[in-house]
């Protein structure tokens, strides 16, 4: 529910990414929380940073009542839950049943929660970010984390392989290869022949 709700609050920001060819995904796995981003060096890292800033601030937001959680954002949940074909009858009536007595408070206490037991994450980064762009970044996004990641004994390192499985962007339509004249700068697209 903190995902989705969270999802909401930064519609306005996927937005403007989207016309700057930046898109996102957040997605929960076996090792936590993966946060992945699309798009060309020159914008990404400031959309990195609002992004990451605006994440750690959102169950601070919940509890303080100046973001209020949707109904919708309840419904999503529920519809996720019962799409899903990985879990059994039972679960999904449990999980159901648990979305619908969430509270507000309640979700934003396990976002902090959450936040809390992480212990540390990754910054992978490939295509026309410079190594140089990527330190700079990732000394920039301990700064907004620096509050979390120093939780004693609930994750070991996850195997890379777990953490690059296929995203699922939002929104949908963002693309950096719509942007006019990013072909001749950069092969993200593939349409450069090597």
């Amino acid at each position: 529910l903190w995902l989705l709700s969270f999802d909401d609050e930064i519609l306005d920001l996927a937005e403007l990414g989207a016309t700057a060819g930046i898109a996102y995904e957040t997605s929960l796995n076996t090792d936590g929380l993966r946060i992945s981003f699309r798009g060309v060096s020159q914008t990404l890292p400031s959309y990195v940073r609002r992004f990451c800033r605006r994440l750690v601030q959102h169950h601070v937001k919940i509890l303080d009542g100046s973001t209020k959680i949707s109904e919708s954002v309840y419904q999503r949940a529920i519809s996720e839950v019962e799409r899903s074909p990985k879990i059994s009858k039972l679960q999904k009536e449990q999980l159901i049943a648990a979305v619908k007595q969430g509270s507000e408070k309640d979700i934003a206490r396990q976002a902090s929660f959450f936040l809390r037991c992480t212990n540390g994450g990754y910054l992978i980064s490939q295509g026309d970010v410079l190594p140089n762009e990527s330190m700079k970044l990732l000394s920039e996004l301990q700064y907004v984390f620096r509050e979390f990641g120093f939780a004693d004994g609930f994750a070991v390192e996850p195997d890379l392989r777990s953490l690059l499985y296929r995203p699922i962007w939002k929104p949908r339509n963002a693309s950096p290869c719509l942007l006019p004249g990013l072909s001749l700068i950069s092969d993200s697209c593939g349409r450069i022949p090597r």
